[in-house]
């Protein structure tokens, strides 16, 4: 229960958590056929980073990461 309010809390104050995150990505995955390659990167607690993706060539895969960094970038610039 604590974890369902924990979310409810930080959905509230306009924080997007990992679960919730996730749980979006699914939604979307699952409603539209539109989604060819999926990347994650996660860090937990300890520091420790891991990646995992679908099946893609890895050029492509580093292309969508270096995508990614720019409208990040994108998104802090224009804050």
């Amino acid at each position: 229960m604590k974890v369902e309010l924990n979310e409810f809390k930080a959905k509230k104050n306009g924080i997007t958590t990992p679960k919730a995150l996730v749980n979006n990505l699914l939604n979307h995955i699952c409603t539209s056929s539109d989604v060819d390659v999926v990347i994650y990167i996660t860090r937990n607690k300890d520091g420790e980073v891991e990646i995992g993706y679908s099946e893609g060539r890895q050029s492509e895969i580093i292309g969508l990461l270096e995508i990614g960094k720019t409208l990040t970038i994108n998104d802090i610039l224009d804050q």
